[in-house]
């Protein structure tokens, strides 16, 4: 377990805690875009760790994917009582889910990844939190901060969502300016800076597991179905390749994710490092780096 008590921000860490802190101090809402892997939650942390300096009873609420609460909660936060931890899949559940959770002294929400917090469903729970409990004025109309109402931190690695263009900070920091309140460092940023360490580059996609699967539907077409005194046999036969292939379709993403384990774990074997892994969900996203990656790497 990463023991958070002794890790010190760095140079650029302190610049972003300062401009997110600076951001909030005027305007209630502060912002980290930046990307996987330079410091995002080392940097949430440090600006809770004021918040709770300040107030030992203050409340802070974090709302996130459950993949990601459980390593925030276990690496960051495990000896902390202060903060309540609700996944999107539980608030989505219900717009008015937040209800049901006892909130008493609320003065930060952090929302992790924030770029899922607008998937639809999602998003109809998000924004009924932040209806409630934070200051939705434009930046046009904020004067001052209204009394009882929590400052927001929005924390992602995606400023826009792929599929429909919608703009993360536009729609959750609504009176921040990008690169005016808060720094854009995107992966090719945080490489330019020399803020990542070394990088390996696996070629994986769901392709040759979307072939094993076409393959086994043909196998299926493939039986003769005639009535004759084997039909019954035939017919089980199919019944349990349907089931078969069924399961093999649903579990793709599994197979995926243990073949990029393999390959991870072979590099990493005996590697004492600093260890990185960079993932391109769309291989238009890997494809569209290709240049820039290869003079970098060289």
């Amino acid at each position: 377990m990463i023991n958070l008590q002794e890790v010190q921000l760095d140079e650029n860490q302190l610049r972003w805690k300062e401009k997110a802190l600076k951001s909030i101090k005027k305007y209630q809402q502060g912002a980290l875009y930046l990307a996987t892997g330079i410091g995002k939650s080392y940097v949430a942390k440090d600006i809770i760790n004021d918040y709770l300096t300040e107030d030992n009873y203050a409340q802070i609420l974090w709302l996130a994917p459950a993949s990601a609460l459980n390593n925030i909660k276990q690496n960051f936060f495990s000896t902390y009582e202060n903060i309540k931890f609700e996944s999107f899949e539980n608030i989505r559940t219900s717009e008015k889910y937040i209800d049901t959770v006892e909130i008493n002294n609320l003065k930060l929400i952090v929302i992790d990844e924030a770029h899922k917090a607008l998937a639809t469903k999602t998003w109809l729970s998000v924004k009924y939190i932040l209806d409630k409990f934070t200051d939705r004025r434009t930046r046009e109309e904020y004067k001052r901060a209204k009394k009882g109402k929590a400052d927001l931190l929005v924390l992602t690695a995606s400023g826009v969502r792929s599929c429909d263009s919608r703009k993360v900070f536009e729609e959750l920091t609504n009176r921040l300016e990008e690169h005016v309140d808060y720094e854009v460092v995107d992966l090719h940023e945080a490489i330019e800076q020399n803020l990542l360490g070394k990088i390996h580059f696996l070629n994986n996609n769901i392709g040759k597991y979307e072939l094993m699967a076409d393959m086994l539907s043909e196998q299926l077409s493939s039986i003769d179905l005639e009535i004759d005194d084997t039909f019954s046999k035939k017919k089980t036969e199919i019944e349990e390749l349907l089931e078969y292939i069924s399961a093999y379709r649903n579990n793709m993403s599994t197979y995926l994710g243990n073949d990029i384990h393999e390959k991870i774990r072979d590099i990493y074997s005996g590697y004492d490092g600093d260890q990185w892994v960079v993932f391109y969900s769309r291989i238009k996203d890997a494809m569209g780096s290709k240049e820039f990656l290869t003079d970098l790497f060289k």
